[in-house]
């Protein structure tokens, strides 16, 4: 029986430890490969997935893991009064009640499973010496594809297609109305949470193309400044593939050498930094702000976010099943299956931003 229920946990290690009870520490590298009966729930293989899925240092694992709660949201528009305001006489009465602006979205939970086999001849002859892959070499296969195509869905570019059963995309969530309308033919793909992107600002983030023929400061500074402005939050980390990596940096040479990098360690609660003892990653900075590189991205885009405001929310952790009864599987030999049900969450998105275009002259 799959052990797992994200309902009523308030954390991550709650939900952890419901997932993988009889394992205590989850992140140790060296927990034990225990070898699972026919028919059997394999707790380790599935928290050695999650491990590993957690302590890239790539986009999924800079954002938090949250236990996923309920499919409706709701999303802040617009500030309760105009800023600056509030001031009230010294005999004067109570000033009108305010309130924001809201609007209802929509979360998908979205299980991503991939089932592997091997046959029992197959495994024979692997314990036979004879030069043949057995279940354990496949099995390790798979849990990487698990792993690295999770985060190649929250990488993929919004224009390409709908996220459908999959995971929503990074690119999707930082996008906006003029986005989607420019891209004629295309614009359902922009949609997310219930929102039409074509229709609607509700869910703009900021989007900005590159100003010149060549990347410049001007560009990350005018982006910091409208993200600053359209939600009164900064954004705290730059994300971008190499390509667009190696162009911001080149233009910040001089002070990466004078800030120095980044120490940081990436895991279920996201990008911390000051990792001290734990550090996984040393990184440059872009004006004081850490720059992951990720090559899953697949677009010439420069992603700005603050994380507080986007995470992962969690309805399985990583889980592995298998069986090798035949009645059950229908194969004469073993058959698995790697799970985790999840979906990308954005609840501001005027705390993201990204610059499009990111090319040099």
């Amino acid at each position: 029986m799959v052990r797992y229920l994200s309902q009523g946990l308030n954390t991550i290690e709650e939900l952890q430890d419901a997932a993988y009870a009889g394992l205590s520490e989850v992140n140790k590298a060296d927990a034990p490969l225990l070898s699972g009966t026919s028919g059997t729930f394999n707790t380790v293989f599935g928290a050695e997935a999650w491990m590993q899925l957690n302590q890239k240092g790539n986009l999924y694992g800079i954002l938090q893991k949250k236990p996923f709660q309920q499919s409706g949201f709701r999303i802040e528009t617009s500030y309760p009064a105009t800023l600056g305001t509030g001031g009230t006489a010294e005999t004067a009465s109570l000033p009108e009640t305010i309130k924001p602006t809201f609007e209802e979205a929509e979360l998908t939970i979205k299980r991503i499973q991939h089932t592997y086999s091997d046959s029992d001849i197959k495994e024979i002859r692997f314990r036979s010496n004879d030069d043949d892959l057995g279940i354990t070499a496949v099995r390790e296969s798979v849990k990487k594809f698990h792993i690295k195509t999770q985060n190649k869905m929250l990488s993929a570019d919004a224009g390409t297609a709908p996220a459908g059963v999959n995971l929503e995309s990074i690119d999707r969530v930082v996008s906006n109305q003029a986005e989607a309308v420019a891209d004629a033919g295309n614009e359902d793909n922009y949609d997310i949470y219930g929102f039409d992107r074509s229709a609607t600002t509700s869910f703009d983030s900021n989007v900005q193309a590159q100003a010149g023929a060549s990347f410049a400061k001007s560009d990350v500074r005018s982006l910091m400044s409208n993200i600053d402005n359209a939600s009164g939050d900064q954004l705290n980390v730059w994300i971008a593939n190499n390509t667009v990596a190696d162009i911001v940096e080149k233009l910040y040479d001089d002070q990466i050498r004078y800030d120095g990098a980044a120490r940081l360690k990436v895991g279920v609660n996201g990008i911390q930094t000051n990792a001290g003892d734990d550090v996984q990653l040393t990184v440059s900075q872009i004006a004081g702000i850490p720059l992951i590189r990720d090559s899953d991205i697949p677009n010439d885009y420069l992603y700005g976010l603050n994380t507080e405001f986007i995470w992962i929310e969690i309805g399985m952790p990583t889980q592995n099943e298998e069986s090798s009864e035949r009645l059950f599987t229908g194969l004469n030999g073993t058959k698995g299956v790697f799970t985790t049900i999840a979906e990308l969450k954005a609840v501001k998105p005027t705390a993201f931003g990204k610059i499009t275009g990111v090319v040099n002259a």
